[in-house]
């Protein structure tokens, strides 16, 4: 075992399963000192609360982005279902409440983006846990959220690419 493999954790859940069938990647992201205590560190903090405001504060900005927003405004109908489900998404990713069992990426493909549209994906997602998360699901979120940006839009312009070849 060299020392990288010692600091980190592979993510577990449907994002991982969904991201190594399609980049046929093993993902490892950071690992996230004194998660595994986090229910009994703090009993009574309302984790769920937390990544619900989250997810609320992200989507405010989100959806009056000029680059994103349009995407979002166009594709969302019912924005109630569309946060219910991203809140059981980050549940799932950040506390393993296992409510999310889709694989997330899939959808986006018939979407029009580019790596820019991550990339602000992740501009506004960053600020938005900074403001609203605690640790240890701060540095969690933020990982996560990096390596979607990351990852997603490579294979996203990749399999798109693919896609106008065939």
């Amino acid at each position: 075992m060299n020392d990288d493999s010692r600091n980190t954790a592979t993510l577990g859940g449907p994002m991982t399963r969904a991201l190594s069938q399609i980049m046929g990647l093993s993902i490892q992201l950071p690992q996230c000192d004194g998660m595994e205590d986090i229910m009994t560190t703090e009993p009574t903090r309302d984790y769920e609360a937390d990544i619900r405001n989250c997810v609320r504060t992200f989507y405010d900005k989100a959806a009056a982005d000029d680059l994103i927003g349009p995407i979002f405004k166009g594709v969302i109908k019912d924005w109630d279902a569309h946060l219910a489900t991203m809140d059981d998404f980050w549940s799932n990713a950040l506390i393993g409440t296992d409510r999310y069992t889709a694989a997330p990426f899939p959808p986006h493909l018939k979407l029009q983006m580019t790596q820019a549209h991550f990339d602000r994906w992740r501009d506004l997602w960053v600020p938005a846990v900074e403001a609203t998360l605690p640790e240890p699901l701060r540095t969690k979120a933020l990982s996560i959220g990096e390596h979607m940006a990351h990852c997603w839009g490579r294979a996203y312009t990749s399999m798109k690419a693919k896609m106008v070849e065939a």
